[in-house]
């Protein structure tokens, strides 16, 4: 297999995704496209393909690894078998595995200790500037949608940070944005959205 240092972080990688019997379930351009067309997380199907990890029932290659396999004709190479414990589309355990209950088995003492620790560590990150985190974050999620103030033009990463800085309920900005309405007297759409119509717009102008 090609050494990992050959994929670097930022470009354009065709990726393909193979069901447990070995036969592909799709071909992507790219992991962003993988990302949209079969609502896996970015991270996920990069560290599927890179440490051969299964992700929500799928195993992701590189293409160019795929084909190397596909050439020498190691077709069982591709076959895998799901983990029993755990969901095939959320990756989640399964109802009544032994580790779902295990915070719930905890003594209650060490329940609130462990609380009051990511109690802490939360306030602590909260009030720090320098930090990713809460109102501090400045990265965006990895599939986060972006939204546009339409009066302002100030585009937000996500609609939790749209809401957050504008001082309006996460679920009523969720629903002006699908329906088109007004929230807390100004108008959102999300970025993508925004990007379309503006690109019809120009191709009328032009015609």
């Amino acid at each position: 297999m090609p050494s990992n240092s050959q994929y670097t972080r930022g470009s354009k990688h065709p990726v393909v995704a193979v069901n447990p019997d070995g036969t592909v379930a799709g071909y992507f351009e790219s992991i962003k496209e993988a990302t949209e067309k079969s609502g896996r997380s970015r991270h996920a199907i990069s560290n599927s393909c890179r440490k051969k990890s299964i992700c929500k029932g799928l195993q992701w290659y590189y293409e160019k690894d795929f084909r190397k396999i596909y050439e020498e004709q190691r077709m069982d190479d591709l076959k895998f078998s799901l983990n029993q414990h755990r969901e095939k589309d959320s990756g989640h355990f399964c109802k009544g595995h032994k580790l779902i209950k295990s915070f719930q088995n905890w003594p209650k003492e060490l329940q609130e200790k462990r609380r009051k620790i990511s109690r802490e560590l939360s306030k602590r990150l909260i009030n720090d500037p320098n930090s990713n985190f809460g109102p501090n974050r400045k990265s965006p999620p990895g599939m986060s949608k972006k939204v546009i103030a339409l009066s302002t033009g100030e585009v937000y990463y996500s609609v939790a940070e749209c809401a957050r800085k504008n001082g309006v309920g996460l679920s009523a900005l969720f629903a002006s944005l699908r329906r088109g309405t007004r929230c807390g007297g100004k108008k959102y759409m999300f970025y993508s959205v925004y990007e379309e119509v503006n690109k019809r717009l120009k191709e009328k102008e032009v015609i």
